[in-house]
């Protein structure tokens, strides 16, 4: 099953408009594609390093940022868009998307990622092996 989901950020804060959707458990999601466009009038240009992570990954010895895709941007760019060549899935900790919480964090500055327009992702959701 692929999800597609858009933000419009509001107080630097990635705000998904996410649906009613419940997971059956044992599930896995990876991450299919992420496009975003920040703000040409950003100061931190130099950042290039970032890290999508959600709660509805679990947190786990192995993935202790509930990490679901590292991000490197060219330099001095508005806009990156990924489309992972191999997939990384990982279990689905919370059965309820809607109540899932999704943050893009600046790796070198150690905050979550600032001047973002909008976002794009799309996500897919398979049975766990």
């Amino acid at each position: 099953m692929l999800i597609n989901l858009y933000a419009h950020p509001k107080n630097n804060k990635l705000e998904f408009d996410l649906p009613f959707l419940y997971f059956k458990r044992g599930q896995q999601v990876c991450v299919t594609e992420i496009c975003e466009i920040l703000d040409p009038k950003r100061e931190d240009k130099d950042s290039t390093l970032f890290r999508l992570s959600s709660s509805l990954v679990d947190k786990s010895p192995t993935n202790l940022h509930q990490q679901l895709l590292f991000i490197h941007q060219n330099k001095h760019k508005n806009y990156f868009q990924v489309t992972p060549t191999h997939k990384q899935f990982y279990k689905i900790q919370c059965l309820d998307l809607k109540s899932s919480q999704f943050n893009l964090y600046d790796i070198a500055k150690e905050q979550n990622l600032k001047n973002l327009v909008f976002v794009y992702l799309q996500l897919e959701v398979i049975d766990g092996v």
